[in-house]
């Protein structure tokens, strides 16, 4: 056997095809592998060790995990037990929504985070971005890991709309 610039194994010059070049061409390929979940990746790390082609620091083993938060699926293992998503910051989305609201009320405005973002409720931030600081403030419902709804109290003589600027970060 014989190794290509990509470091695959592959058939010698002087090689005969058998299904066993073919596996270990195939094992040599250092791709992300698709998983649905923890249980089928843990089978996963255990054919390859019974391949002889387990994880390594040299070697590392990197999926694709279905189930996990959305920017957190590459995932990569050197052993076989410790596994490191690539992306290891807090997750955070950023957006803007505008509420109009009447004198002395309070309108509100659902956001809804893209699904798998965030597997726990994020920490929500708003700040009114227009008008005069005085004239309206902002809040929040507690969060969940699905979206926020955000409040805007209008402390004004007259109806007013306005920018909220709101931040959800990773808890």
């Amino acid at each position: 056997m014989a190794t290509d610039v990509k470091k695959h194994t592959i058939p010698g010059a002087n090689d005969t095809p058998r299904r066993a070049t073919f596996d270990e061409l195939s094992l040599s390929v250092r791709d992300f592998i698709p998983v649905a979940d923890t249980t089928e990746r843990a089978q996963l790390i255990a054919d390859l060790i019974a391949a002889g082609e387990g994880p390594t620091a040299a070697v590392p083993v990197v999926v694709y995990r279905q189930d996990a938060v959305l920017m957190r699926r590459f995932e990569f293992t050197t052993d076989g037990t410790t596994w490191t998503p690539f992306n290891s910051a807090p997750v955070t989305l950023r957006g803007t929504v505008t509420i109009t609201a009447g004198v002395g009320q309070t309108q509100s405005q659902t956001v809804t985070f893209p699904t798998g973002t965030f597997s726990a409720p994020p920490v929500v931030l708003t700040t009114v971005r227009t008008g005069t600081p005085a004239d309206s403030r902002s809040s929040t419902n507690i969060p969940t890991a699905a979206g926020v709804t955000i409040y805007l109290r209008n402390d004004a003589t007259s109806e007013l709309t306005r920018t909220v600027a709101w931040t959800a970060t990773e808890a």
